[in-house]
């Protein structure tokens, strides 16, 4: 099946010319342990607008007349268009890569087509300048040119010649998204599924389920008004479909998964064995527990906030106050621990330690010094220097993040507090307004 793929060239341009058009991979008669039976010879290469040969100084000539020819700015894109093996010939390919060329660029800007016959998969090799031969402008490289100009332009040559093409599953994740993902760490829509499967537990009908959301500070946009449900969770840009989050997050998938939990299949559930409860006679005194002080406790509290937000660690619920926190929690819990090491409590302790790891980083760095004009035996010792000094210069790093993070850590922290003392204290006014509200008697009149 055919595969594009578009490369902005932002140094050496010259490089990737001579790349593409390397003789031993675009000589055929190299290839046959690839391409099977052939009795043709020769290299597949074409130019558009220059020569081969001389295809870097034409396309710098073309930059220095629009005055375009600054290093800062793209020099060329270089374009791949790849083919499935056995379905086309080197032949066919480089035909097919030249009509592309033909059909996205129309003669506008300076190219060269080379096909490489040293793969299994036959794989053309475009590469074409950033500037425009006729008006001068730059070529932008946007989503927009990509899917609708290159990609769209490769399929229709490829259906309309009877190969395959590229089907995509599914809606793409971004970048970022990707990479949190396979580091673990939390993004918008992980939050948002950890509400949803925490409200359908809660939830009693889906009607239920979205009073719930509303509860929480989420924005809700559904029927009959809008098509698809969407949600914004609090502090968010923009609305985000159910639908989008997953299989298991349509609307007609968490009907009915709020529905499982009441019927269990049609089954009754099953009763979970009681627990025993085995206590033990501590004789003697109980050892006291450390109580931490200072920046120790302000991290050490702020980290067990933020560690609620990490799947399969805690059921607790994270602060909306914390939530641009949640993303850096490796940074905050890299801090504590040094923090911990050095038994940091206070400012004056933060100024002691730091003087003292500088101390010895000068210490091991003179050292380091006197060692190397001694015998080679001492390798083992440098290399024991070196991973030391990497240790302490780390430390000294987060140290310093430390008396930065601090006075903004405390005032979250302080933020929080305030946050749970206003609810605790509507939540008792609430119940002492529906006590006094409540009858004397349960049919609703006093008894005299």
């Amino acid at each position: 099946m055919a595969y594009t793929k578009i490369i902005p060239i932002r140094t050496r341009l010259d490089v990737c010319l001579n790349y593409v058009s390397n003789p031993e991979k675009t000589d055929l008669e190299n290839a046959l342990n690839y391409i099977g039976n052939m009795d043709k010879t020769g290299t597949l290469q074409s130019a558009f607008h220059c020569q081969i040969k001389t295809a870097f100084r034409d396309m710098q000539m073309v930059k220095r007349r629009w005055k375009k020819d600054s290093a800062k700015r793209v020099q060329g894109y270089h374009v791949i268009f790849s083919f499935k093996p056995g379905e086309v010939t080197p032949e066919k390919a480089h035909e097919l890569g030249c009509e592309l060329v033909a059909r996205f660029l129309k003669d506008e800007y300076q190219s060269v087509v080379t096909t490489h016959v040293d793969k299994a998969h036959l794989h053309c090799h475009i590469v074409f300048n950033s500037v425009n031969l006729i008006t001068g402008k730059m070529f932008r490289d946007s989503f927009a040119n990509y899917f609708d100009g290159i990609r769209k332009t490769a399929d229709e040559i490829c259906r309309e010649n009877g190969l395959s093409t590229i089907k995509p599953r599914g809606k793409s994740r971004s970048r970022s998204e990707y990479e949190a993902d396979r580091r673990g760490d939390p993004t918008l829509r992980s939050l948002i599924r950890k509400d949803v499967d925490e409200t359908i537990d809660r939830a009693r009908d889906w009607n239920d389920f979205l009073q719930l959301l509303a509860k929480q500070g989420y924005a809700i946009k559904t029927a009959p008004r809008y098509k698809h449900t969407a949600i914004r969770r609090p502090g968010a840009a923009r609305f985000v479909r159910l639908r989008s989050l997953g299989a298991q997050y349509t609307e007609e998938a968490i009907k009915q998964r709020i529905l499982d939990r009441y019927t269990y299949g049609g089954k009754p559930p099953v009763p979970l064995p009681e627990k025993k409860v085995f206590r033990r006679k501590y004789r003697g005194n109980l050892p006291k527990r450390r109580k931490y002080k200072g920046f120790i406790a302000l991290y050490y509290r702020y980290v067990y906030l933020l560690r609620g937000s990490r799947a399969g660690k805690q059921p607790r619920r994270v602060s909306r106050l914390l939530m641009d926190d949640v993303i850096r929690l490796d940074k905050f819990i890299a801090q504590h621990k040094a923090i911990a090491k050095y038994r940091i409590e206070t400012s004056d302790d933060m100024i002691t330690r730091c003087t003292e790891i500088k101390a010895q980083i000068q210490t091991l760095t003179d050292r380091r010094k006197d060692i190397r004009h001694e015998p080679e035996e001492q390798e083992a010792a440098l290399s024991e220097i070196a991973d030391r000094l990497r240790e302490l210069r780390r430390d000294l790093r987060t140290l310093a993040a430390v008396e930065q993070t601090a006075p903004r850590v405390q005032e979250q922290l302080r933020q929080i507090d305030e946050q749970e003392a206003r609810i605790r204290k509507e939540r008792e006014e609430y119940e002492r307004s529906k006590r006094s509200r409540r009858p004397a008697h349960p049919r609703g009149y006093t008894i005299h």
